[in-house]
């Protein structure tokens, strides 16, 4: 459970997030820690892909801080929600593509 101060909104904006003591907001993300790195277990498994994890994302609503008004209103917020599998043909990527 993380408590978020700080977030990017979906239209790329960076927000203050409330999160008081009166006012707690925990949202639960999954971090992946290997992006970019094989999946270990599929990758024996398959002799003609490549596997690769990658971090997933969701928007969550959150009440954020406006910085030019200070008004308070609902945001959607980009959180790390799980990781994922890629998997790719060799031949793909030998081809370039």
């Amino acid at each position: 459970m993380m408590h978020i101060l700080v977030g990017f909104t979906e239209d790329k904006r960076v927000l203050i997030v409330v999160n008081t003591q009166e006012y707690k907001l925990g949202v639960r993300v999954e971090l992946s820690s290997n992006t970019g790195q094989i999946c270990n277990e599929l990758e024996r498994l398959m002799g003609q892909y490549r596997t690769e994890c990658k971090q997933l994302y969701h928007y969550r609503t959150l009440l954020a801080v406006h910085p030019r008004t200070g008004e308070l209103d609902k945001e959607s917020f980009k959180l790390p929600s799980c990781c994922k599998c890629v998997i790719k043909p060799l031949t793909l990527l030998s081809d370039g593509k």
